[in-house]
């Protein structure tokens, strides 16, 4: 489950996930912020997945990390990802893979440190 939230002040989308992260929820949720983006004119994304209970395999969060170039998000977009330090290492991974083919993403486990950086870009 997410919410997405518009912090209009800053021009930022939160999103904020919960539970058992699955690939289809991700795509589905990509899409939606997608849509949101290109309403508001915004170019940041927060995403808050601290309190996901699960995540999907390596293979498909892979693929998930591939696709953000096809996807329905605007290009040139900046990501700061907030993540629990126990997945750490599995969200790098899919950080590296976006990376990789061109998505301005950075993965951290600290709210504020990720939200700082995101004013900052």
């Amino acid at each position: 489950m997410h919410t997405i939230n518009a912090l209009d002040e800053w021009g930022v989308l939160e999103v904020v996930s919960t539970g058992d992260l699955e690939l289809a929820e991700m795509e589905l949720e990509r899409s939606e912020v997608g849509e949101m983006m290109q309403k508001n004119g915004f170019r940041k994304i927060l995403v808050d997945d601290t309190a996901i209970t699960s995540l999907p395999s390596s293979v498909e969060l892979y693929q998930f990390g591939s696709t953000f170039w096809q996807s329905a998000l605007p290009a040139k977009i900046i990501i700061a990802h907030v993540v629990h330090k126990d997945v750490l290492s599995e969200m790098e991974f899919l950080e590296n893979v976006a990376v990789n083919r061109g998505t301005n993403i950075k993965t951290f486990t600290d709210h504020d440190e990720a939200f700082n950086w995101l004013k900052t870009q």
